[in-house]
């Protein structure tokens, strides 16, 4: 069994983190904040921090998998050049 096929493209550590954020405590407070405030200030600075937390995560999901792909091209090309430099 080759060593590069337990690593796969889906990023699933970062996409883990957003829902992991969603159930917190932090989490719940900033999305009722953002939605279901009275005063306008609250809601307004509540729906910019959960843009920005929304948008960072979207850069780690991205940045998780080009990485992946990165890694998984760079072991494919190791493992299809090592035989031919042994001999």
């Amino acid at each position: 069994m080759r060593r590069w096929l337990w690593i796969t493209l889906w990023p699933w550590i970062a996409l883990a983190a957003g829902p992991v954020f969603v159930i917190s405590l932090f989490g719940q407070s900033l999305i009722h904040s953002a939605f279901y405030s009275g005063e306008q200030l609250a809601r307004s600075l509540s729906q910019f921090l959960l843009l920005m937390i929304g948008l960072i995560w979207t850069g780690l999901v991205l940045l998780e998998w080009l990485l992946r792909v990165y890694m998984l091209r760079r072991r494919r090309k190791q493992s299809s050049t090592t035989p031919a430099q042994t001999e």
